[in-house]
């Protein structure tokens, strides 16, 4: 008996760790891990990009309101043979320069609202990026919780087959003393060790889950730090029951979800892109005003001096104003095949709206049904568990009193594995769901606020 109990103490000693000593090493919980995601994930970095790109765009349509204003200057040299407007005689070889300055302003009074319109979509613009950036922030928060579980499932399986070696450690010594006392033969101990050499496999396999998922984890916060471990302790009740009155609650979600939140600003969009296609079609009234002055070396007073350059530029001076009117007439059907385009578009919006309105209350639907399932299959796979647990410790005590082979032993143990496995993976299913529907509660009330 102390034999076994020292052989127990060793093999916890080797089996206990699933990877290296980490005890100096943060560990992160699972909000540690969202809420660096929330901050440093990649993806929502090139969102936040998006979102700033769509205020400069906003900006740029604020501004257009305000009249364009230009600043021109030219100079201008000729030579060779020309003619004397004032004598209209031929000149020829005679440098002359010509050179001027002005201010102009144009802005269009009536465009048929286009700048207003613009001004409105990019406005849109913006808030639909926004909802763009919270509809993936849902989803690396839904990764990162999915991932953190699948390493805490994949922990929790080494730790089970690691417990189930440490029993075939035990068998392992009882099968010798039977063997020594010829009780068994030699063959029964090889049984035993060909079920640890599975075993090993197994733990092996599932050990290099474990790390992918931690380096997938780590990759998907975008946390540089290769020593990085994940806290395996988490709150959890299996007898924690998703009741349906709250449940029904989510239902509103699908409403209020920033996928249909933006289709329905995308539709608001085509619907000022349509009004922005009819306004094509209507009459342009432009205001333009201009300061301009010049300075021309051919320009002689009544003495036949050519006055100074400053001198010119004073007495030169020119303002104007015009208004221009611009009316479409013809432009081979341009402007009616866009505002169809628009039409169709605000359609095609229209009816993705109720596509994705309909999947993801679909979704939430799968969600709660799949809830109450896996608690189900986690219910019975404990149940389960425990038989197999009781039948295998009759099995061992039959082994040990040499009234059964191990054939018959390592197949319940088998079974008991396999059992085990069941429950391990129903369980964290459930854990799953579960996050998810709290997740969907909090953020239904969160936009409810």
């Amino acid at each position: 008996m102390k034999k076994i109990i020292i052989t127990i103490l060793i093999l916890l000693g080797h089996y206990i760790t699933i990877g290296q000593d980490s005890s100096s090493i943060k560990r992160w919980s699972l909000q540690d891990c969202i809420s660096y995601a929330l901050e440093h994930n990649i993806s929502l970095q090139m969102k936040e990009l998006d979102k700033e790109k769509a205020l400069k765009i906003l900006l740029s349509s604020k501004l257009d309101f305000i009249p364009s204003l230009n600043i021109s200057m030219e100079n201008n040299m000729n030579w060779g043979r020309s003619v004397d407007l004032q004598t209209l005689e031929i000149v020829k070889n005679n440098l002359t320069l010509n050179s001027g300055i002005g201010i102009g302003a144009s802005i269009y009074l009536l465009d048929g609202f286009s700048k207003i319109y613009d001004y409105k979509i990019n406005h849109l613009g913006v808030d639909v990026e926004r909802l763009a950036k919270e509809a993936l922030e849902e989803e690396i928060t839904l990764s990162v919780m999915k991932s953190y579980l699948q390493i805490l499932l994949y922990g929790e399986i080494i730790r089970s087959l690691q417990e189930n070696l440490i029993q075939l450690e035990i068998s392992k010594k009882i099968i010798g003393e039977l063997i020594k006392n010829n009780r068994l033969s030699s063959s029964a101990l090889t049984e035993i060790q060909a079920e640890e050499t599975s075993l090993l496999r197994e733990v092996a396999a599932s050990r290099n889950m474990y790390n992918k998922e931690l380096i997938a984890l780590r990759h998907l916060i975008n946390i540089e730090e290769t020593k990085f471990q994940i806290d395996e302790q988490i709150n959890f009740s299996e007898s924690e029951i998703i009741s349906l009155d709250d449940c029904r609650q989510m239902s509103a979600l699908a409403k209020s979800h920033p996928k249909i939140i933006s289709l329905e600003k995308m539709i608001m969009i085509q619907q000022y892109n349509i009004k922005k296609a009819i306004g094509m079609i209507t009459p342009k009234i432009g205001l333009s005003a201009s300061y301009a002055t010049f300075f021309s070396s051919t320009a002689t007073d009544i003495y036949g001096n050519i006055p100074p350059y400053l001198i010119q530029l004073k007495e030169n001076i020119n303002p104007s104003i015009g208004i221009s009117l611009t009316i479409p007439i013809f432009n081979n059907g341009k402007y009616s095949r866009e505002l169809k385009i628009r039409k169709i578009d605000k359609r095609k919006q229209e009816l993705q709206l109720i596509q994705e309105q309909k999947l993801i209350e679909q979704q939430l639907e799968n969600l709660l049904l799949d809830t109450k399932k896996y608690n189900s299959e986690m219910k019975n796979a404990k149940v389960h568990l425990s038989y197999m647990e009781e039948i295998l410790e009759i099995a061992t005590l039959k082994l040990e009193t040499g009234r059964t082979d191990t054939n018959h032993y390592t197949e319940i143990l088998r079974r008991k594995i396999q059992s085990q496995s069941e429950y391990l993976r129903s369980k964290y299913q459930y854990l799953f769901h579960v996050e998810m529907v709290r997740f969907y509660q909090n953020f239904s009330l969160n936009r409810g606020n």
